[in-house]
């Protein structure tokens, strides 16, 4: 159903002020249910279909053509909904981490997805550090095949927050990605996915489309057979297109939504915003040197963390501390804040970014 899609999607592309839209407004042709979506502005589409890229990755890319192991909803308190891997679990004493894979699960062109695609990927970026973003080789010590569907990572030291990181990374077929020759120039532009939308039916600077992958999982609770991703740069475009019933799906802002939207079609135009929370702020370790070391079990966090914190403007960046408990992933986490000046504080989030 749609709404297995709309999970996807909210995760990946629309964490944005607003998601618009209805299913009911997806178009049907060629005897395909069409969703056209807006879900990035840009001045034109760039053909590139690399996962591990950062710069010019299209938002269709991640989850609709690489489906991750596991997708953490943070809608939904970090809620694990379950893509390529069924399970995960940590040891007894914290040091390492099993992932079960789903059986059945077929790459695009159909062969077979298994543990070694998974040993492959993140080899991959083990010998290419600049696919790398997660720095994830500086919280692993290596990766196992433990059977056709089963891997385990050996960790360096407890980090129960590393699933979050370690289902960042994307997985790739190693059948195609094993001849390329430089995987950070590597454009890939007839990708081999296991995800739900991986025909590449048509691509221009100003539109683009992808079809249902003929060999996914889960294309039973599909309910639509394309995206349709039309090129448009500024939100002034986004507007106009949506006032003429252009966009079935879209985040952007829209001003006066109740009159300028929805009175438009009441019967089909809807919307929806997040759940209120508090301000986000980017929390890093400091770069001079720490006042004190980080009691045990707590660590200092490698990379930003993304946090919300309930009372005042913090202090400045330079005079920040910030420890990281490990703690199981889906369940409330909280951040000690320390500085030389000041008393501690209780800082909270709900994961890493």
């Amino acid at each position: 159903m749609l709404a297995k899609v709309s999970k996807i999607s909210t995760t990946v592309m629309l964490g944005t002020m607003m998601l618009a839209g209805a299913a009911g407004n997806a178009m049907a042709a060629e005897n395909k249910t069409v969703l056209t979506m807006v879900a990035q502005q840009e001045t034109a589409w760039v053909k590139n279909f690399n996962p591990f890229l950062q710069a010019g990755l299209l938002h269709t890319t991640r989850h609709f053509i690489y489906e991750p192991l596991v997708i953490f909803n943070d809608m939904q308190g970090g809620k694990p909904v379950y893509r390529l891997a069924t399970n995960y679990a940590f040891s007894d004493d914290l040091k390492s981490v099993t992932f079960d894979l789903r059986d059945g699960v077929k790459w695009s062109d159909g062969e077979a997805f298994d543990a070694d695609d998974i040993i492959f990927s993140f080899n991959l970026v083990k010998a290419n550090k600049a696919l790398d973003e997660r720095s994830i080789w500086t919280q692993i010590k290596s990766v196992e095949k433990l059977a056709p569907n089963k891997v385990k990572f050996d960790l360096p030291e407890v980090n129960t927050n590393v699933v979050n990181d370690l289902v960042l990374v994307p997985i790739v077929p190693e059948h195609q990605w094993k001849s390329v020759k430089d995987p950070v120039a590597f454009t890939n532009d007839k990708p081999v996915g296991t995800g739900p939308f991986t025909e590449v039916d048509n691509f221009s600077a100003q539109l683009y489309t992808q079809c249902r992958n003929p060999h996914y999982w889960d294309n039973a609770n599909l309910a639509i057979d394309c995206i349709r991703m039309p090129q448009m740069a500024t939100n002034d475009q986004v507007l106009a297109a949506v006032m003429k019933g252009d966009i079935d799906w879209f985040g952007s802002f829209v001003p006066d939504i109740e009159r300028l939207y929805v009175g438009n079609d009441p019967k089909n135009n809807k919307y929806w915003f997040p759940a209120s929370r508090p301000r986000t702020r980017a929390i890093t370790k400091p770069s001079t040197t720490s006042t004190s070391a980080a009691p045990s079990p707590w660590r200092w966090t490698a990379s930003p963390w993304w946090i919300s914190r309930a009372t005042a403007t913090p202090p400045s960046t330079s005079t920040r501390q910030v420890w990281a408990k490990p703690l199981t992933p889906g369940t409330t986490r909280k951040w000690t804040r320390s500085t030389a000046s000041t008393t501690s504080s209780i800082w909270k989030g709900p994961r890493p970014c």
